[in-house]
């Protein structure tokens, strides 16, 4: 292993955190930039052409939310450095990004004693329990560029902030989803409330999707 934080060249690579995500395809950018000012008399095309560099790609993409408020925002294309190639090695350009789902999941219970939760009680807790023991029963999408869909679940929340024999009347699960072309944020919902109702719960379950949230999309590779 090495340290995170200092970049390390070994054996012609660098390692180091953001390494690939996202310095190479900042490296390659500049790298780019660099040759057009160098060759800029060579150039047939005519135009101006801008770097943006955003922030909080790994969060709610504030950086980019950002930019689209900006002029720059109503250019007629863009490249984008993402680290991933297209649907090949010889094929750079990709043609299709995936979505984001991000479910938040409000299980709503009824609080009782917890000496006898059978007494009128309906715990919030593990009927969230259930439903994440059976997420792999969701449906995710296939597609021939990205495989499978994925989910992982981050949070999940629950109970009295003290200690106190109550069952627990709300707990809140939140799983994001990655989703392919073919689905959308709707279609995602949908999945997860078909589980959810086949799950015969005791409990109430609001699905929220909150940001982030976006849909996949796919060109026209012409």
């Amino acid at each position: 292993g090495t340290d995170p934080y200092s970049a390390v060249e070994k054996d012609g690579l660098i390692y180091g955190l953001g390494a690939i995500n996202m310095k190479s395809g900042l490296a390659c950018i500049l790298a780019a930039f660099k040759a057009l000012a160098e060759n800029r008399a060579g150039l047939k095309a005519s135009g101006r052409v801008g770097l943006m560099i955003v922030v909080d790609q790994e969060g709610l993409s504030a950086g980019a939310q950002a930019a689209l408020q900006t002029p720059h925002a109503k250019c007629h294309a863009m490249l984008h450095a993402e680290h991933f190639f297209g649907d090949s090695e010889q094929n750079y350009l990709p043609i299709a990004v995936t979505g984001k789902v991000l479910y938040k999941l409000v299980v709503k219970g009824r609080s009782g004693h917890a000496f006898r939760p059978h007494e009128g009680g309906i715990n919030a807790i593990t009927d969230a329990a259930t439903i994440v023991n059976a997420l792999a029963r969701l449906k995710l999408g296939k597609h021939h560029l990205f495989g499978e869909g994925t989910y992982c679940i981050l949070k999940i929340e629950g109970g009295p902030k003290e200690y106190s024999m109550v069952v627990p009347e709300r707990c809140e699960v939140t799983i994001p989803r990655l989703i392919v072309p073919g689905e959308t944020r709707q279609s995602a919902v949908e999945d997860m409330q078909r589980l959810v109702v086949g799950l015969g719960l005791n409990s109430s379950v609001e699905i929220q999707t909150p940001p982030p949230c976006y849909d996949p999309y796919k060109l026209d590779p012409d």
